[in-house]
């Protein structure tokens, strides 16, 4: 019984503390090409960093006008990158936080607005 209980205030604790997931439509404008990014992993004692994998990345922005910055190939939920192919896509972002603080993002394609070739 007073394990119940205590699974119960604590279910309780927890649902008071998360925020219900933003979700919002946006545009993103997906580069023709992709770069590799190298990630780290800290695994020893000492805490010293040791090259993981390197990752191809999609370049995107959110403006034409602003930086690009990377997401990993598959994190646009739908979305079959093709090389040589510049997008214009629209997409549903989903952002997830627990007492404000940013824990997950995701992004869901909705429609594919332009896919244009690019000529070398």
């Amino acid at each position: 019984m007073i394990q119940r209980i205590f699974a119960l205030v604590a279910l309780f604790a927890l649902a008071s503390c998360s925020s219900p997931p933003r979700v919002s439509e946006k545009l993103l404008y997906v580069a023709p090409t992709l770069i590799t990014t190298s990630s780290t992993q800290l695994v020893t004692p000492q805490l010293s960093p040791v090259p993981q994998c390197a990752t191809d990345c999609l370049q995107v922005k959110d403006d034409p006008n602003t930086a690009w910055y990377t997401l990993r190939l598959n994190e646009i939920g739908g979305f079959t990158f093709e090389s040589g192919f510049q997008y214009k896509l629209r997409v549903r972002f989903t952002e997830t936080a627990t007492d404000g603080i940013y824990i997950g993002r995701s992004y869901q394609l909705l429609e594919t607005l332009e896919k244009t070739p690019v000529r070398n």
